[in-house]
């Protein structure tokens, strides 16, 4: 089974409130070996960092999770992504085109938050379980 990606507003929502449900799927997903990363998340996580301890213990927490690398294929197709959504008036954040686009590309449900998400075609987006 493909892991699922989990999307930046989830680890936002999953750092900051322990009692969420957030925190609890993707401690499950961990658990399970289901979560998956990739750079642009994890970018994205480390540049709102507020100190260097923060900072660390980020890096660690998000090193036991799967890394997906992201290839030329998967750059192509957040272009293709973009550039759909353009034609029918609609837009979504770069990253966000590369996350759907990692995710199609490789099969993979995204978790996140954000609703624009609903716009990419064929995009699975991951229901919580708890």
């Amino acid at each position: 089974m493909p892991p699922v990606i989990v999307d930046t507003s989830i680890w936002i929502q999953a750092f900051r409130v322990p009692t969420s449900t957030e925190k609890g799927e993707v401690e499950r997903l961990i658990r399970t070996k289901d979560a998956a990363i990739m750079g642009i998340v994890h970018v994205e996580l480390m540049a709102g960092a507020r100190s260097e301890s923060e900072l660390l213990a980020l890096e660690r927490r998000l090193g036991v999770v799967e890394f997906l690398e992201t290839n030329k294929d998967v750059w192509q197709r957040a272009g293709r992504i973009l550039y759909g959504l353009r034609c029918r008036g609609q837009t979504i954040a770069v990253p966000d085109a590369v996350i759907a686009a990692q995710a199609l590309e490789y099969d993979c449900e995204v978790y996140t938050l954000d609703d624009h998400f609903q716009r990419v075609p064929e995009l699975r987006l991951h229901a919580t379980s708890v």
